[in-house]
C-alpha cells in the first residue's frame, strides 16, 4: 500500500488549520504577537529567537536554558534580576536561593517555574521583551495530545485516519468489507473506554506517533478492569484490532520518516509556517 496519498491528504488538511506536521507529528506553531493560546495537554517543543532554536520538551526545562541563554547574551545585574516581575502576576520571577519549583540558572539565581502552560508562554513574551527582543524575532512550537485538540480538525483527522485504516486492512490485511466494519466498530467500543480513562490521549485513532500508540495499548489493557467489564472473549478482539491498528501506525510512521528528511521548514511570529519540500 502507498501511503504518500495519506500524506498528501494529511498536510493539507493540517496546513488548512495552521498545524504543521512532520511526519505524522502534528506541531502547533504559537502566534507569539497575542496573548490567547489553546494549551491544553500541550508541552513545548521548539523556541527560536533571533537565529537561537532550544528544543525541550518541558516547560520547565526550556524556561531553564531560555534564561540561561538570555542571561549569556544579554548579561543583567543579579539585583536588578531580583526585581523583574511579570506583567500579568506581578509576582517575582528570580530568586536569590532556591524556591518550591524553581530551577538554577547561575549561583544565586533561580527562576521560579511553577507555572501552567499558558503563564509558562505568558512569562516566555514578558523574558523576551525585558531582553529586549522584539515579537517579530521569535516563534514557539508545541505539541498537543489529542484530548487538547480543536474540532473540526480533531474530527477530520480522525475520519482521514480510519479511511485509510479501512484501505489498510484491505489491501495489506485481506479483510473483507464486512469484517472491516467489525474491527472499526470494536475500536470505536475500546475508545468509549479509553475516554473514561485520566489520559492525554483519548482516541486509539488521534495518536500522532506509533511508539505513544504502543505506550498506550499496554496501559490501557492494565487499566481496563477498572473501567469496564469485558470479559475473556471481549479483551482478546480488543487486542487483536487494536494490533492491526497498531500494524497500520508503524506503517505511517516509517512513510513519514522518509519524508521529514526531504523537508525543509520555516516558521513566523504569527504562527504561519511555509514548508519547503526538497529532493
Amino acid at each position: 500500500m502507498n501511503f504518500e496519498t495519506f500524506y498528501r491528504e494529511y498536510e493539507e488538511l493540517s496546513k488548512d488549520n495552521n498545524v504543521l506536521t512532520i511526519g505524522l507529528e502534528r506541531r502547533y506553531p504559537l502566534n507569539m504577537l497575542q496573548k490567547s493560546f489553546n494549551l491544553d495537554y500541550s508541552s513545548p517543543l521548539e523556541i527560536g529567537f533571533k537565529d537561537y532554536i532550544l528544543c525541550q520538551h518541558s516547560w520547565t526545562n526550556i524556561i531553564q536554558e531560555l534564561v540561561s541563554n538570555l542571561n549569556d547574551m544579554y548579561p543583567r545585574d543579579v539585583f536588578e534580576l531580583y526585581k523583574f516581575k511579570t506583567t500579568w502576576s506581578k509576582q517575582q520571577v528570580f530568586h536569590p536561593e532556591p524556591i518550591t519549583n524553581s530551577k538554577k540558572i547561575t549561583k544565586n539565581l533561580y527562576i521560579n517555574v511553577n507555572l501552567t502552560a499558558l503563564h509558562a508562554i505568558w512569562l516566555i513574551q514578558d523574558l523576551f521583551d525585558y531582553y529586549g527582543i522584539k515579537p517579530e524575532e521569535t516563534f514557539v512550537v508545541v505539541h498537543q495530545a489529542s484530548k487538547g485538540e480543536l474540532e473540526p480538525y480533531k474530527s477530520q483527522i480522525k475520519d482521514l485516519m480510519i479511511k485509510y485504516f479501512r484501505f489498510f486492512l484491505s489491501e495489506e490485511k485481506k479483510q473483507s468489507e464486512e469484517r472491516i466494519g467489525k474491527i472499526i466498530h470494536i475500536i470505536d467500543i475500546a475508545n468509549k473506554t479509553l475516554k473514561k480513562m485520566p489520559v492525554a490521549y483519548n482516541d486509539f485513532f488521534l495518536f500522532d506517533d506509533s511508539n505513544h500508540f504502543s505506550s498506550y495499548k499496554s496501559l490501557f489493557f492494565k487499566k481496563l478492569g477498572k473501567y469496564a467489564a469485558f470479559n475473556e472473549k471481549q479483551i482478546k478482539q480488543i487486542s487483536y484490532c487494536l494490533g492491526l491498528l497498531s500494524d497500520f501506525y508503524s506503517c505511517l510512521n516509517h512513510e513519514g520518516k522518509t519524508r521529514i528528511k526531504k523537508r525543509v521548514v520555516s516558521i513566523s511570529a504569527d504562527g504561519t509556517f511555509h514548508v519547503f519540500n526538497c529532493q
